[in-house]
């Protein structure tokens, strides 16, 4: 069966943020999966990062990360 998942940006315009409310969020929405900000997560602690992931484990959803290429010109 396919997953259905959301992105965190759903609900906020801020890029750094808690992503743990969003996990529970989406557990109890029915979603399977949650995208989150990929420079966000490049930036925790690996302890933060195994707590974020038993946290989706815990409420079975899986965590996918996305980052947005900036091009900046002259």
């Amino acid at each position: 069966m396919r997953k259905v998942g959301i992105y965190y940006a759903f609900w906020t315009h801020e890029w750094d943020v808690d992503f743990i409310p969003f996990i529970k969020k989406v557990g109890k929405l029915g979603f399977d999966q949650l995208e989150l900000n990929g420079g966000t997560i490049v930036h925790m602690k690996a302890q933060e990062r195994c707590d974020l992931k038993q946290l989706a484990d815990d409420h079975g959803i899986a965590l996918s990360y996305g980052i947005g290429p900036v091009c900046r010109r002259p």
